[in-house]
């Protein structure tokens, strides 16, 4: 697996918390930040979606990350959040496609789903933004 250059395609989900809703302005900055580093930004299908306190229900969320995991364009995906109620998504995962077609991961709130790919024997590289 090659490391991410300029023209790369990078992948965004929303694995817990809806911030492409809550906190758009910061999720637009970022996204403006990694477009002028020359990638290229897929948004997942839950970006700017709500329902309560979450993105999506738990296969939804899954089904974000796994669109990303089989698009071969996507060389990385990054989380736009971590953490509470993420480990929801994780038995809804497709670590076959994974396994076949291996991405960076990266951002700092994601060790869990580090944890899991590892375990499952689909992931054996790490790339932590932060």
């Amino acid at each position: 697996m090659d490391f991410l250059k300029k023209g790369d395609t990078i992948g965004i989900f929303t694995p817990s918390s809806p911030t492409t809703v809550t906190d758009k302005l910061r999720f637009e900055r970022a996204k403006s930040f990694l477009e002028e580093k020359g990638f290229t930004i897929v948004e997942g299908i839950l970006t700017g979606r709500k329902d309560g306190y979450r993105s999506g229900s738990p296969k939804e969320r899954a089904e974000e990350l796994n669109k990303l995991i089989k698009d071969p364009s996507v060389k990385m995906i990054m989380s736009t959040i971590g953490g509470t109620n993420s480990n929801s998504v994780l038995p809804y995962i497709d670590y076959e496609a994974f396994k076949q077609n291996p991405k960076w991961l990266g951002i700092l709130m994601l060790q869990l789903f580090y944890l899991h790919f590892i375990q499952k024997q689909a992931y054996q590289r790490t790339m932590v933004l932060h």
